[in-house]
């Protein structure tokens, strides 16, 4: 049945089921979405500008977020918790196994996914705490093995300056501000006082499309500006590696000499799109700004293979929060 009206919608949901976990994930958009665009039941629907064909992504509330993916991260984020303890059991196993096969310090770093930031910062920890409990262990295994594990700090601070509608925009990541505090963090768990080069950084416009702009049928806007972070002193240079994305991503390496650094120390980065190629600005932006020496591969860190083994003087293991629990 075509579903061309809120009415329509709203039958629809009323339909569902919550005790099927993939009704419950779609009903809690549903309301929110409903909620949050001032809809009444004679106004008209277009169900493509609420969910992508491919059921990826959705909107919720006012904002563009990933749903399912290939890991179906929607019905993930409803699992009970002895079911994510099983996952993050793992990671666990793979946080042990690679801090014994460094040299240097290392910090683990999970990236919550933007749903789920908006939830920590209205309350709804309904659909948080479970998570957030399940991940706790891994921050237990990393201090064990003096390293340091990174996820949901910045996040604490946040009501005081953001709201929910500040990740109204077409892109599955983070707020620019959002990665700094999360690398000025892991910079302090390390042993390395962030506050010597918080100065060096501010945050400016530039413009993007999105990751998600196109996954509605057609752009959901022209273009946007995205608040990113930037170093002001732009030193770096590309030593080896592509300057772009390699195909597959799993190819992608970009290794930097930075002769002007303030950190006089080599960092290995193995990561996701939150960390990405330099010209993303996100973490290897970051991290490539200051450090003499820094590498990057796209490999989240789940994926590191057994007999992984790194010289450098510090490692990043960075992952998306979805991929904890694929």
């Amino acid at each position: 049945m075509a579903i061309d009206t809120v009415a329509g919608l709203l039958d629809f949901n009323a339909s569902l089921d919550i005790s099927k976990i993939t009704d419950h994930a779609i009903k809690i958009k549903i309301e929110r979405f409903i909620e949050r665009q001032n809809l009444d039941a004679h106004s008209s629907f277009d169900p493509t500008r609420f969910l992508s064909m491919d059921l990826s992504s959705i909107i919720y509330g006012l904002s563009p977020v990933i749903f399912m993916g290939t890991n179906e991260w929607a019905i993930k984020r409803l699992l009970d918790l002895d079911s994510l303890d099983k996952k993050t059991d793992y990671y666990t196993h793979r946080v042990n196994c690679i801090s014994e096969r460094v040299k240097g310090r290392v910090a683990f770093i999970i990236i919550p996914e933007k749903d789920f930031v908006m939830d920590r910062i209205a309350k709804r920890r309904l659909y948080t705490d479970d998570m957030d409990h399940s991940l706790a262990k891994l921050t237990d295994a990393a201090q064990a093995k003096g390293n340091v594990f990174v996820y949901d700090n910045f996040i604490n601070a946040l009501p005081f300056w953001a709201s929910e509608d500040d990740y109204a925009y077409a892109d599955s990541h983070l707020l620019g501000r959002d990665y700094l505090s999360i690398f000025f963090e892991t910079l302090d768990g390390l042993g390395l006082n962030s506050s010597a080069i918080r100065n060096n950084f501010v945050i400016q416009k530039a413009r993007s499309y999105g990751d998600l702009n196109y996954k509605f049928g057609s752009a959901l806007i022209e273009h946007e500006y995205y608040l990113i972070p930037y170093f002001l002193d732009k030193s770096q240079l590309l030593r080896s590696g592509s300057s772009s994305f390699e195909s597959p991503l799993g190819k992608t390496v970009q290794k930097f000499m930075n002769p002007n650094a303030t950190i006089k120390a080599s960092i290995e980065i193995f990561g996701d799109s939150h960390s990405s190629i330099f010209d993303q600005f996100r973490l290897t932006y970051l991290f490539a700004s200051i450090f003499e020496k820094c590498s990057f591969h796209w490999v989240p860190w789940g994926g590191i293979p057994e007999e992984f083994s790194s010289d450098a003087d510090f490692v990043i293991m960075e992952m998306s929060q979805r991929f904890v629990y694929t």
